[in-house]
């Protein structure tokens, strides 16, 4: 199947079915960065960045197969501590880079 086939076909399906094995990686989740032969780096998203930036849904099934690394990372997901503290430290980020855009912007003006 060629890849415009492959990308009619994503866009076709509204839920997406994962199955965890032993050998799967963080990378084909997520998504990993490719070099070219022209030593240019490019992101390929994995299946779970396509398909949330579609607004679609996706079930991973069998997370207990899948090695430790990846199954500690979803359980992260429902630890409403660290989401918390997630959420927070982006706040502060999000902050420091406003104040960062005014004190620039009193610089140009």
């Amino acid at each position: 199947m060629s890849e415009k086939n492959k990308e009619k076909n994503f866009e076709k399906e509204y839920i997406f079915f994962e199955i965890c094995t032993s050998e799967i990686k963080i990378s084909d989740l997520i998504g990993k960065l490719k070099t070219d032969k022209n030593k240019i780096d490019e992101w390929n998203d994995g299946i779970m960045i396509k398909v949330i930036k579609q607004g679609k849904y996706i079930v991973v099934d069998r997370i207990n197969e899948a090695p430790s690394n990846i199954s500690q990372r979803f359980n992260l997901l429902y630890d409403k501590t660290y989401m918390k503290n997630q959420f927070l430290k982006l706040v502060k980020k999000i902050k420091l880079i406003f104040i960062l855009i005014l004190v620039l912007f009193e610089f140009v003006i």
